[in-house]
């Protein structure tokens, strides 16, 4: 890729210029404003760049640092994710993403909040104040989601506006209340006109019609995450909203949306992981990882003849484009007075960061280690796991008594959480109740609400893990976080299901009647108290215990988390019974019979 040095990026010489206290020397610079790279030295005071300089004629420096060969990027954004979803704290995470080059993460602690409310803004407010990393918080919309299944905290506007102002607060976060917007609930309008001037996050999957993403518009979204093919994402660009591509663990959107990436959209595509694993994390990256697979993604006839201006565009959308959607001024570009986020790179295809600077300082075990301790203690985090009225499940709280054989079952779609509604006629035991078939690939699946408020247990049957014999039990299950399972037998089922209450939370992996695979997660029930590295050496032997016992899904922990979520299409289980949300029959997201 060469260098154009007639760019926008503002490079002086020696004069007038006082001692930095890091010049870095003999690199190229995105100028992520121009989409062009140009030689310049860089020079730094504090925590901000100070200037850009004709190579050789930077200012004295009470440091320097060699970057010849290499490439100086922006540090990297991530715009949206639930730093829950990656199993660990925000201080593990910061831990495992910063030396990757990720110095600015979007984050909505909606999990969290679903189980402890304002208790969980306070933990992560206080993580944010400790940490290296910016962690942004856009505060939780929809506390609960809907008011289709049962979750541990109830927040309104009135939860939400002492929040607000606090500089690590961003806006609003993804407003998922779709029946609400619709029908211009108060609840839902009253978070929306607080926010009015703010930034409000958007959560519109499948949705592509003009009248209701005018109506969003129109209420003050500003974005949307859950776009999964190319029609859908160009009507919400159409209609005003940036876009945002994500690429996680359980949902997989960049393929189909790299076709958007071109220059009329310039500005208004950025890049985000929602929900990654540290597993993954550690074998493949996090916005790295997204960096890499969109640039090998580059096709002639959809971005155009100029590869390295497809490059160059990846990079504007991990770094400016992504700081501009949130009206993040001091970050996304080299230039004067910008945070001196750095992301040194050997090869700009390869995106593997040599070198991380934050705020001017190089990232290292060392200076991430002196950070205080957050205890979740303080924040009532552990034991947060409660059936009402008994300790333990039976088999027989698991019982579907038949009404018919043909009941409705939900079916996974690789590689994303959405689901679709399919019949399937079960078989009848001897006792009059339904019955998993795995010739079928059909496991029942179950929703245990564990918040200790109703005792609720909902019962139903999906298609698609490949479960033969043993079962899988989470407190991870989006967005009331109550237990859900899937399994072949109930018996298997209560097993799992007790373990997970025992560990406070997490997954449990049973076969043959016995614990082969566990992840504790007592913290909420969704993140593990321990190093990031340990959760992802336990993540990597469920999946190869999963392998073993020959399941359909790679990490069915994330696949499972999503079955419980109704706002997403289309057929779900809550703890109060099964709901169907789509664009045809159940345009909102309501309970239905089965």
């Amino acid at each position: 890729m060469h260098s154009d040095r007639a760019t926008r990026t503002r490079v002086n010489d020696r004069q007038g210029n006082q001692t930095a206290d890091l010049l870095i020397t003999g690199g190229r610079v995105i100028d992520t404003r121009a989409g062009q790279l140009v030689e310049a030295d860089v020079s730094i005071c504090g925590d901000r760049i100070a200037d850009l300089h004709a190579p050789g004629d930077g200012p004295d420096a009470r440091e320097t640092l060699d970057a010849r060969g290499q490439v100086l990027s922006p540090g990297f954004i991530n715009t949206h994710l639930h730093v829950e979803s990656s199993l660990v704290t925000p201080q593990e995470y910061e831990r495992m993403v910063l030396p990757r080059g990720t110095t600015t993460i979007v984050c909505d602690p909606h999990e969290m909040a679903n189980v402890l409310g304002q208790r969980a803004f306070d933990f992560f407010l206080d993580h944010a104040r400790t940490m290296v990393l910016d962690m942004k918080i856009g505060l939780s919309s929809c506390v609960p989601a809907t008011d289709l299944g049962t979750s541990g905290a109830v927040l309104r506007a009135r939860d939400l506006a002492p929040y607000m102002d606090m500089p690590e607060v961003i806006g609003l976060a993804e407003m998922m209340d779709i029946g609400g917007m619709l029908g211009d609930d108060p609840v839902v309008l009253e978070k929306l006109e607080l926010f009015r001037d703010r930034y409000v996050g958007g959560h519109l999957p499948l949705i592509a019609e003009s009248d209701k993403l005018g109506h969003f518009r129109k209420l003050g979204l500003l974005d949307d995450h859950e776009s999964v093919s190319h029609a859908e994402g160009a009507a919400k660009l159409k209609h005003g909203f940036n876009l945002l591509i994500r690429e996680g663990t359980a949902a997989q959107n960049l393929e189909a949306l790299v076709g958007l990436i071109r220059p009329e959209n310039a500005g208004r595509l950025a890049f985000c992981t929602d929900d990654r694993h540290p597993n993954e994390v550690r074998a493949e990256g996090e916005l790295d990882h997204i960096i890499r697979q969109a640039i090998a993604l580059y096709d002639p006839s959809q971005h155009g003849p100029n590869r390295d201006a497809h490059v160059l565009r990846i990079y504007q959308m991990a770094t400016l484009w992504g700081a501009e959607n949130f009206g993040l001024r001091d970050r996304g570009a080299v230039e004067p007075g910008m945070l001196a986020d750095l992301v040194l790179l050997d090869d700009l295809e390869d995106c593997r960061a040599a070198t991380v600077l934050k705020d001017g300082r190089p990232v290292d075990a060392a200076r991430l280690a002196e950070r205080p301790r957050i205890d979740p203690q303080e924040y009532g985090a552990y034991g947060t796991v409660r059936f009402k009225g008994r300790d333990q499940l039976a088999p027989d709280d698991f019982a579907k008594p038949a009404s018919g054989r043909t009941v409705p079952v939900i079916r996974i779609v690789p590689g994303q959480i959405v689901t679709e509604y399919e019949t399937a006629d079960l078989s009848v035991g001897a006792d009059g109740n339904l019955l998993a078939d795995p010739r079928q690939d059909i496991a029942k699946l179950v929703v245990v609400e564990r918040h200790g408020k109703t005792g609720n247990i909902a019962v139903g049957f999906v298609r698609g893990f490949g479960l033969k014999d043993g079962a899988i039990a989470s407190t991870l299950a989006h967005d009331d976080h109550n237990v859900i399972a899937a399994g072949s037998d109930d018996q298997q089922l209560a097993r799992a299901v007790n373990r997970v209450k025992e560990l406070g939370g997490g997954f449990v992996l049973v076969q043959r009647g016995e614990v082969v695979a566990e992840q504790p997660l007592p913290v909420a029930g969704l993140m593990s108290d321990r190093p990031w590295e340990e959760v992802a050496d336990r993540q990597d032997a469920l999946i190869a215990a999963t392998a073993r016992m020959g399941l359909s899904v790679t990490d069915p922990t994330m696949t499972l988390a999503f079955l419980a979520l109704p706002v997403i299409p289309d057929l779900k289980l809550c703890d109060t019974g099964l709901t169907r949300f789509n664009a045809d029959s159940h345009p909102v997201p309501q309970r239905i019979a089965g």
